[in-house]
């Protein structure tokens, strides 16, 4: 059996799919540090050593993965960390980019192959999420891939057994960190130095709908859902000016990402909404389908 991974590395998460299931970590970087005690997970490429993943919170020399060049270039320690944790080298690594990076995609094809000795194939973001659903779509459909910091759209028809793309775009900025925003905005005064923690914090508070004070814990799954709706109006009204009426004239919207939880559906007026299992993992998923097919399987 040929062993294909499914690799989705964002701004945020970095997203594996294999035979074995699937697996996440956070898209952190570091230099390691020198320490006379240390078991962080480091990864070595050439004279460089890197701390990738959670271990990298606690380095001192970070790097900030926030945009497609320093994506592209410290791809070769995402990938080498995932066949660490992998123990084993894949045949054929299947991975995306955002439509607005298409002319990337050559670049990081062969910055994932540096590492190892199979193939990267690299398709537009977003088609992972329509392998994961469409047996589930009609004969158009909208798919919706809400990252950390962007939202890619796809409006695809089928035609026969494949699907055309009618309209593809990425939307900057309105990804999972603008309901963090909105979160903040709405912070009570009476807890308003949490207005300003560290982004990682404040987004660790934000999931958890909860914060913990001088052993004191305190609700704030009301300001999360405040937070929730303006982000879901706020995307729907960006998507509607992008789209149109094709917005709610096609068959089926699906919705995934790591931000897909953040939507409230009841906001969107279609009748066919779809928000896959583990929307997080959605992409990586079709991504090793896509790769199962090229091999055969």
């Amino acid at each position: 059996m040929t062993e294909v991974v499914g690799l989705d590395i964002g701004f945020g998460h970095t997203k594996v799919f294999s035979d074995e299931g699937a697996f996440k970590f956070p898209s952190w970087i570091a230099y390691l540090s020198k320490s006379a005690l240390s078991e962080a997970e480091s990864v070595s490429i050439g004279s460089e050593t890197m701390v990738v993943g959670e271990d990298a919170k606690y380095e001192p020399r970070k790097i900030e993965i926030s945009n497609i060049t320093a994506l592209i270039k410290y791809a070769p320690f995402f990938m080498k960390y995932v066949i660490q944790k992998l123990g084993k080298e894949p045949q054929l690594v299947i991975s995306g980019l955002p439509p607005i990076y298409k002319d990337k995609r050559e670049d990081y094809k062969k910055a994932l192959e540096s590492v190892f000795k199979g193939k990267a194939e690299v398709v537009v973001q977003g088609m992972g999420i329509l392998k994961d659903v469409e047996d589930k779509l009609g004969q158009d459909a909208l798919i919706i891939d809400i990252g950390f910091n962007t939202v890619d759209y796809l409006l695809v028809v089928r035609s026969g057994e494949k699907w055309k793309y009618r309209k593809g775009n990425t939307i900057e900025e309105y990804g999972v960190l603008r309901a963090v925003e909105a979160f903040r905005e709405n912070i009570p005064d009476d807890l308003g130095y949490v207005r300003n923690l560290s982004l990682s914090r404040l987004i660790d508070v934000f999931e958890k709908g909860e914060i913990t004070i001088q052993g004191v814990r305190r609700n704030l799954q009301d300001i999360k859902e405040l937070a929730r709706r303006e982000y879901t109006n706020t995307l729907l009204s960006r998507l509607s000016t992008e789209l149109g009426n094709a917005l709610y004239e096609v068959e089926t919207i699906a919705i995934a990402g790591g931000g897909a939880n953040l939507i409230e559906p009841q906001l969107i007026e279609h009748s066919n909404v779809i928000i896959p299992e583990k929307p997080e993992f959605s992409n990586v998923r079709g991504y090793y389908k896509i790769g199962k097919e090229i091999v055969g399987e």
